[in-house]
């Protein structure tokens, strides 16, 4: 089973093991959360050209042993046999890697992000129905782009007053319930505001 966590990836070094449509989406996806991106991979999807100022491309096949500096691994080429040579090299080195042809037997499930307004919220089906994964995102993405952007510094400036106050500890929990309640109920006046309009 695979646990559900948020993963610190700023400077992280990733591998990107093919340089088609999947190995492109993943690249975009690491390099939206500030990791640094090498790419192996002897042809490239043309769109490539839109971020090769901020990847690093070696233009050839993967060799064994190329993983062994990497933090996390993408393997997402069009050839089954290399794909599985990879994951059991990592799975040697006891390095995180991505399988796009084989989510069963992947260490990491690369999920539906949504990042708006400070919010990130990740989704996914375990490769079981992709299309309901984006109907999902669709109604995350659209309830949270419908929030004030600096919701989320108000709320965490008034938790900081309401923690640092000498009121009990029960009394600050519902202090806190009462801060996000407010704010959800103002979201719903506006939201609803619009609809009228």
């Amino acid at each position: 089973m695979h646990l559900p966590i948020h993963v610190n990836f700023e400077d992280k070094q990733c591998l990107v093991v093919g340089g088609g449509k999947i190995g492109l989406k993943r690249c975009q996806k690491l390099l939206d959360f500030g990791a640094k991106v090498t790419v192996i991979s002897p042809e490239l999807k043309e769109k490539f050209k839109n971020i090769d100022n901020k990847v690093t491309f070696v233009k050839r096949e993967y060799r064994k042993g190329d993983l062994s500096d990497f933090f996390f691994v993408v393997i997402a080429t069009d050839n089954s046999e290399v794909n599985q040579a990879v994951a059991a090299e990592a799975r040697e080195a006891a390095i995180l890697y991505n399988l796009a042809d084989n989510p069963d037997k992947e260490s990491v499930i690369m999920p539906g992000i949504v990042s708006e307004n400070g919010f990130v919220a990740s989704i996914t089906t375990g490769g079981a129905s992709p299309i309901l994964t984006k109907n999902l995102l669709k109604e995350i993405k659209a309830l949270i782009t419908g929030m004030d952007a600096d919701i989320l510094k108000k709320l965490s400036a008034e938790r900081e007053q309401i923690l640092a106050s000498d009121v009990k500890s029960a009394k600050k929990k519902k202090l806190l319930k009462q801060s996000v309640a407010d704010a959800l109920n103002n979201l719903k006046g506006k939201n609803g505001k619009k609809k009228k309009h």
